[in-house]
């Protein structure tokens, strides 16, 4: 009996032993073929679509079917704590393809296995196949667009947010805008053309959806156009100043600046014009103005200018400079005085008609303005930044420098500074420095000519540009081949004085009286000749003692007329 028992024992081991390795063998061959499953790589791709199609090529080895497993992830928008759910479930394919259904604001995770006739799964693909379904277009936004669609600038920048976690890009007019992920902004520079321009902003997603927005905007340049042509233009300047040149009539100009700008159109053979242009009317694309021919200068008897019904003075020896202070279209009065101070008189008139009735002193870093004494003002854009600074001369013979850092409007000055030339020598003449800025040499650059106490001038020649001037050192200046000398202080104004379109030079002096030196030169570097004093009614103009000229179209007639300020603190306008 345990002879029978040994023998069953060892021949069902032999099956036993036998099945288990044609298990392993057939096991082993199953998965060998459908091991060929791992197909997938780590990829992801955008659909809008419905429905797409999941395919992948068929294993080389024997496959009843394939086992997908799909982990469905859900988004949820504007939660903050729970922004997704993940279901996973299973589905079987007989074939190598897979009609995957896809719902809007889903991701979908994909992995596939084999599995044999016998039932023999190979392991899941390793990699899988991201999908995200985006059935919606990006939501944009753009920010304010000026209320107007009229501009009179050509520069814009487009700006706005968007709502899209899968945003390819946005363009504007098919140029890529620049998008910030993180605040879900963007922004696109935009360069109109004149007349009416549609801008086309797009913006799609990693899907294919697109959003478009059109905007409309009428760019409108202002065009000055001048009777006769070819009349010089410069813009910022003033009474005293022509400004920045810009070309010659007729011309189309954006704006440069925020809010109103000035105009001074020069011709030979015409008077100078002054105005005001405000960019942001709307109503007025293009100004046409009719010059008025240069007539000859006839001044009359002086007039004292009054203030509170009595003449206007502050204090003694007065530095008169004609200014439109608030940029209202007319025209105020600075006065600079013997004690440093500086008194703005506000006209409350008309521009054809000034009228004073009060005066307040002109403060920098919130303090009146003391420039220690004499002070001479000079007002001009020194930088180009659309805001007039303030130059101030003093009896010492420094040159004082006001920074504006506010507007032509509410002009805000700086701590004074001095100016220094290209030697590192501060701008200054012996004693009584007396400014006024100047193109002298007619290359678009501002000059600065000093009238000194001795009588005579010094120019320093700009060799920086327009917008940040360099100096050179100091040059006399010259007439009738001799250094210019009218005794003791100078106080000079350049001025087209005989309408050639030559810039000539005024020149008060300490006896009251002012001379005339015109400019003959056929060149731009002038070349000046004494041509007498200036006149009243046949007679030699005179003060009391140290004349300071300021020609100016007072009563708006179209003719040059003269204030001059006097060493008693009058200020005289003789009318042409």
């Amino acid at each position: 009996m345990t002879c029978l028992l040994k023998k069953l024992t060892h021949y069902f081991s032999f099956w036993r032993n036998l099945l288990f390795l044609s298990f392993i063998i057939i096991s082993y061959l199953a998965i060998q073929h459908s091991s060929d499953a791992r197909f997938l790589s780590k990829t992801c791709e955008y659909t809008s679509e419905n429905t797409i199609q999941t395919v992948w090529p068929p294993s080389s080895g024997e496959v009843d079917h394939y086992l997908l497993e799909i982990r469905d992830t859900r988004f949820f928008t504007g939660s903050s704590t729970n922004n997704s759910v993940t279901m996973v479930k299973k589905v079987l394919s007989p074939t190598p393809l897979y009609q995957l259904s896809c719902e809007h604001n889903h991701s979908y995770q994909l992995r596939i296995q084999a599995v044999s006739p016998l039932g023999i799964s190979s392991p899941f693909s390793e990699e899988s196949t991201l999908l995200i379904c985006d059935k919606q277009g990006p939501r944009i936004e753009l920010n304010q667009i000026p209320p107007s669609a009229k501009r009179r600038n050509p520069g814009i920048l487009i700006t706005g947010t968007f709502d899209e976690p899968n945003l390819e890009s946005i363009t504007v007019n098919s140029i890529p805008a620049t998008i910030n992920p993180a605040a879900r902004s963007f922004s696109a520079p935009v360069t109109l053309s004149a007349g009416k321009n549609r801008l086309t902003i797009i913006a799609r997603d990693l899907a294919g959806n697109t959003t478009t927005k059109n905007i409309q905007l009428d760019y409108s340049p202002v065009t000055i156009i001048s009777l006769p042509t070819a009349a010089k233009i410069y813009w910022n300047g003033n009474y005293a100043y022509r400004g920045i040149y810009s070309g010659t009539t007729p011309k189309s100009f954006s704006q440069a600046v925020e809010g109103t700008q000035t105009l001074r159109l020069t011709h030979p053979g015409f008077n100078d014009y002054y105005s005001i242009i405000d960019f942001s009317d709307l109503t007025r694309d293009t100004y046409t103005i009719g010059l008025t021919p240069f007539s000859h200068i006839e001044l009359r008897k002086r007039t004292p200018l009054l203030f509170n019904n009595g003449p206007l003075i502050i204090d003694s020896c007065s530095y008169p400079f004609v200014y439109d202070y608030g940029v209202d279209g007319t025209k105020d009065l600075l006065v600079g005085t013997m004690k440093g101070k500086i008194g703005l008189f506000t006209n409350t008139g008309t521009d054809s008609a000034p009228s004073f009735s009060d005066y307040r002193f002109i403060k920098a870093d919130d303090k009146d303005i003391d420039a220690g004494s004499h002070a001479a003002p000079f007002m001009v854009d020194y930088n180009n930044d659309g805001a007039s600074d303030l130059l101030v001369g003093n009896g010492e013979g420094k040159l004082i420098y006001y920074a504006n850092q506010g507007s032509n409007a509410t002009p805000a000055f700086t701590a004074p500074t001095a100016l220094m030339d290209s030697d590192g020598h501060p701008l200054a003449v012996d004693s009584y420095c007396t400014p006024c800025v100047v193109d002298w040499n007619e290359d678009s650059r501002k000059d600065i000519l000093l009238g000194s106490g001795r009588g005579t001038l010094v120019l320093y020649l700009n060799q920086g540009s327009d917008r940040e001037p360099l100096f050179a050192p100091p040059r006399s200046i010259q007439a009738d081949g001799s250094s210019l000398d009218v005794a003791s202080f100078a106080a000079p104004f350049a001025t087209d004085w005989n309408g050639d379109g030559k810039k000539d030079l005024l020149v008060g002096n300490g006896e009251g009286y002012i001379i005339i030196y015109l400019n003959v030169s056929t060149t731009n570097e002038p070349h000046l000749i004494s041509s007498g004093k200036v006149k009243v009614d046949d007679l030699d103009l005179m003060v009391e003692d140290s004349a300071v000229p300021f020609p100016v179209d007072w009563n708006q007639d179209g003719k040059k007329d003269l204030l001059v300020g006097s060493i008693e603190g009058f200020v005289y306008l003789f009318t042409n």
